[in-house]
């Protein structure tokens, strides 16, 4: 099995509620609880591997490869079991159901807490197991896809998944893909396996609130792009006035944590960022068009110089052009006069234009516009 690239995170993590961040730090574990009356915990555990958040405890992976499992109180839950070796150390928590999740190890590991015991499945001859619940998965082989229902879809030829996780709803996948070169956010149904979406991204550091269907994509060590997975489309772009570490969402998609590179958490909500001026490359401002009106030789301006306008020999000017023409001799007249509409009067407008309908209705018997009978 290929070393998966995280999508929710692996040492600054949300539980599935959003209510708590973990962070992970060389010298201990922060839990920070974000509802009315929070506090803040400190776990004197160093060096964890990796951890994963649920409403009522967390899991750790500490750094000789053993499973801790505490709640939130500091009280130690059943025995620490030992974990295979895994070269990317993280944990893809179970949206749905009991606690759960699967290690990253090769083969990948399934572990389920059932009522207090900690069960364990070996998950062979899948490069990718991203689960639905502690029992259910969709896995992935090369560009085949088998989902939760035993629906097995292929993906598009030489697409390799990368990473991934089951949305909360449990009716779609988000993978993270490498494809032609580049890399892509592919979301497929669970119920038919057909795509319902597939964005381009520049980055495969990319995490997702998996119960809003936001995509957040680090594009640089300071910038990053918002994507709207059900609506296929770019919801924003962010800029910090420093380096980002790491980084996580809630899945509720209201916050943002990053990591400083200097080591500080940050806690931002979502909706104050978008305010924040975007980190866009600004193209240079477009000149203005010239000005057709006075410098096209095609039109005949109000007052009358000396120089003739001089016609190409053998062309004529066809009816679109006539009407083009008298189209621009209008918005010359707008240019320079000021048209007026009162009740009981006609509108006013220049000479030119005024001659230049007249010369196109002549031909129309029953205009009542008062400037277009024949001359």
């Amino acid at each position: 099995m290929a070393s998966p690239t995280t999508l929710l995170g692996s040492s600054l993590v949300f539980d599935r509620t959003g209510q708590t961040l973990v962070a992970v730090e060389p010298d201990a574990i922060s839990i920070v609880e974000l509802g009315p009356g929070g506090q803040t915990t400190r776990l004197p555990i160093r060096e964890a591997r990796a951890v994963a958040a649920f409403a009522d405890q967390l899991w750790i992976a500490t750094h000789d490869d053993q499973l801790a499992r505490i709640d939130h109180a500091r009280r130690p839950l059943g025995t620490v079991r030992a974990l295979p070796f895994a070269a990317r150390a993280m944990f893809q928590p179970a949206p749905c159901g009991p606690v759960a999740a699967v290690w990253s190890s090769s083969p990948a590991l399934a572990l389920v807490d059932d009522f207090g015991q900690l069960a364990a499945t070996e998950l062979g001859d899948v490069e990718i197991a991203l689960p639905l619940t502690g029992r259910r998965f969709v896995t992935a082989r090369g560009a085949k896809l088998t989902l939760p229902s035993g629906l097995a879809t292929t993906l598009p030829p030489n697409t390799t998944v990368l990473g991934g996780a089951v949305m909360a709803d449990g009716k779609s996948v988000t993978l993270l893909a490498a494809h032609a070169g580049g890399r892509q956010l592919i979301v497929v149904s669970l119920g038919t396996g057909q795509i319902a979406q597939r964005c381009a991204i520049l980055s495969s550091t990319v995490r997702l609130a998996i119960r809003r269907g936001l995509a957040i994509v680090q594009l640089e060590s300071q910038v990053f792009r918002i994507l709207d997975l059900h609506a296929g489309r770019e919801q924003g772009t962010l800029r910090f006035d420093h380096d980002v570490d790491d980084f996580a969402v809630d899945p509720n998609g209201q916050r943002l944590a990053v990591r400083a590179g200097h080591g500080a958490i940050e806690l931002h909500q979502l909706v104050d960022l978008l305010r924040r001026p975007a980190a866009t490359i600004q193209a240079p401002p477009e000149a203005e068009p010239p000005d057709t009106i006075s410098r096209d030789p095609t039109v005949e301006p109000d007052v009358i110089t000396s120089a003739p306008r001089v016609e190409q020999p053998g062309s004529e000017a066809s009816d679109d052009d006539r009407i083009a023409r008298m189209l621009r001799r209008v918005a010359a007249d707008i240019r320079g006069t000021r048209t007026t509409y009162q009740a009981g009067r006609k509108p006013s407008f220049g000479p030119a234009t005024q001659a230049s309908i007249r010369c196109r209705h002549a031909r129309r018997p029953g205009c009542a516009a008062p400037w277009c009978a024949p001359r």
